[in-house]
């Protein structure tokens, strides 16, 4: 979870590692607010960018990776208009999905 304090992203991807850990399967294009509070949505492109799980890519190979996106405090994620976080607050990694723009 780019540009989130790393107390707040480790919290967040615990969550959502459990869910997966328990059989829940996370999509490009999908959206949740199981863990926020409205209006907080978090939404999940692919991420194209991968440089930074070596790590992984050296255990398992081929990697294909999620990125999780956040809301700003209106609930807005960073390609609707009015999103009021600086663009360079929460890089992309991927393209947005057709069913966000």
């Amino acid at each position: 979870m780019e540009g989130l304090p790393f107390e707040v992203a480790q919290a967040f991807l615990n969550l959502m590692g459990e869910e997966v850990k328990a059989g829940r399967r996370f999509s490009p294009g999908s959206i949740t607010t199981d863990h926020t509070e409205p209006p907080a949505p978090i939404a999940f492109i692919a991420s194209e960018n991968i440089a930074g799980l070596t790590a992984v890519a050296d255990v398992y190979g081929k990697v294909e990776a999620l990125q999780a996106i956040w809301s700003d405090s209106t609930g807005r994620l960073p390609w609707e208009p009015s999103y009021r976080n600086a663009a360079d607050t929460q890089p992309l990694l991927g393209p947005v999905p057709e069913s966000f723009a």
